[in-house]
């Protein structure tokens, strides 16, 4: 086939370079826009105080995808630059863009990888479900029924505790009703509520956990509820004495309420818990008193106010002084459990000490240099046995350190229901009504969320 003549000054149109680089600079841009949105959403809303763990959740599972989208816009844009006859223009800009996504992503990869380093969740506890954790639940319209728990039989109880190290050791501190005197039952029911009680479905916005203290021995030496409350912008500290009488179905006796960490750990301490006082709570923070020491002295001590007879007890440690004192971690410790400083010395100002260690604790948070919160984050985390996901805790801490939430404290079961206290088989019990402690502990968290079935 011949060719055909080109005519004179006929001239072939040149072709139009492509532009090089134009998918890595779009992809850098999209994963700049994405992370970008998820910082402002979280930025927003921890000042708005909306803050929520799913938010922060989005950003930690994006990341890695976040790193690996700008490093392959970053090769497609150097893969552009190196391709001859073409506008090299979006390329330079794609691999820019490309560079600043991979060193962002790539530093909160590593940043979110220090922070939640050292920490562990409790793989088994999270397995319990609803049921096993002896949760209380509501009915559709909001009901809450406290019905009678402790009847149970004691059938199988020696098998039940077969497998423990030392059946006599353990069968010392299991009671029933019969062991305790005339008085102290009269307080142990007091009565059940003429109406149902009602939980409004905005409760949800309330989160509560367990906080324990545990001793040299794995022993619940503090049991405090934890609620955050977002509704009212408040944060309660609920103390309960480690010495309630309360009922362990896994025994089907009676004992104190610091036993059941000791003999079946946090899982079996949250059962009970739910099951006595008729809560809902899921989750739970371990720390032994010696880690304690360690978060302390990891922000520089605590002030707490001392007084006379607390001074004289402390006598041997440093900077100990009737007024405030700025405690060191083992000092601060010691005086967090403190027992008898005299003969007017309670539980309850047992309690109070171990609060105001806590509130001296979050009051240092606030003033401390932005520079010092990762590692401080990173050791705390790594000390605390806990159920949370590194996420709700990230998120928790974040509120309880942004917004302005007020501290309210209390103390079960003196000042809040009736009871009794003495020596039972030679240990302090305080007997009283859990029913009625319940219900004035959803009062406490849930305000006017909760409708009481009880008259008074």
């Amino acid at each position: 086939m011949e060719d055909r003549p080109v005519q004179e000054g006929y001239h072939r149109p040149a072709r139009k370079k492509k532009r090089a680089g134009l998918p890595a600079f779009f992809l850098a841009v999209i994963v700049l826009a994405l992370l970008a949105a998820a910082l402002l959403r979280i930025w927003l809303g921890y000042r708005s105080g909306s803050l929520a763990a799913g938010d922060i959740t989005v950003l930690r599972r994006g990341l890695p995808f976040g790193v690996g989208a700008a490093g392959l816009a970053a090769v497609l844009a150097v893969a552009g630059l190196l391709r001859k006859k073409r506008r090299r223009g979006f390329a330079a800009w794609g691999l820019a863009l490309a560079l600043v996504a991979l060193v962002l992503t790539g530093g909160l990869l590593y940043a979110d990888h220090y922070l939640t380093g050292k920490m562990t969740t409790d793989d088994d506890f999270d397995s319990l479900s609803a049921s096993d954790l002896h949760q209380t639940a509501t009915e559709a319209d909001g009901r809450l029924e406290r019905e009678e728990r402790f009847s149970e039989a004691l059938s199988g109880l020696e098998e039940q505790l077969a497998d423990l190290p030392s059946f006599t050791e353990v069968d010392r501190y299991l009671l029933s009703n019969n062991d305790i005197p005339a008085e102290a039952l009269a307080k142990l029911d007091t009565g059940k509520a003429p109406r149902s009680s009602y939980l409004s479905s905005d409760a949800s916005k309330i989160q509560v956990f367990v906080l324990f203290g545990l001793d040299g021995v794995d022993s619940s030496d503090s049991v405090m509820l934890v609620a955050l409350d977002r509704v009212h912008q408040k944060i309660k500290l609920i103390s309960l004495a480690r010495d309630s009488y309360v009922f362990i179905p896994e025994f089907a006796s009676f004992s104190k309420l610091a036993y059941s960490y000791t003999w079946g750990g946090a899982a079996m301490a949250v059962k009970n818990l739910n099951y006595n006082y008729y809560l809902n709570v899921s989750d739970y923070i371990a720390v032994d008193f010696e880690q304690l020491a360690q978060i302390i002295d990891r922000i520089g001590g605590v002030t707490v106010n001392i007084d006379e007879d607390e001074a004289r007890y402390l006598f041997n440690y440093p900077n100990v002084h009737v007024g405030d004192c700025l405690l060191d971690g083992k000092t601060a410790v010691s005086y967090a459990r403190i027992r008898k400083s005299s003969a007017t010395d309670s539980d309850r100002k047992r309690t109070g000490r171990q609060r105001e260690v806590i509130l001296s604790i979050l009051n240092t948070l606030q003033t401390m240099p932005l520079s010092q919160y990762p590692g401080f984050v990173r050791d705390c985390l790594g000390m605390c046995a806990t159920s949370f996901e590194a996420e709700t805790l990230l998120t928790m801490a974040a509120e309880t350190l942004g917004q302005n939430y007020t501290v309210e404290q209390y103390f079960f079961p003196e000042g809040q229901v009736e009871w009794w206290g003495g020596l039972i088989k030679e240990y302090f019990y305080y007997v009283y009504d859990l029913r009625r402690a319940s219900d004035r502990i959803y009062r406490i968290i849930y305000e006017e969320l909760y409708i009481s079935g009880y008259d008074d």
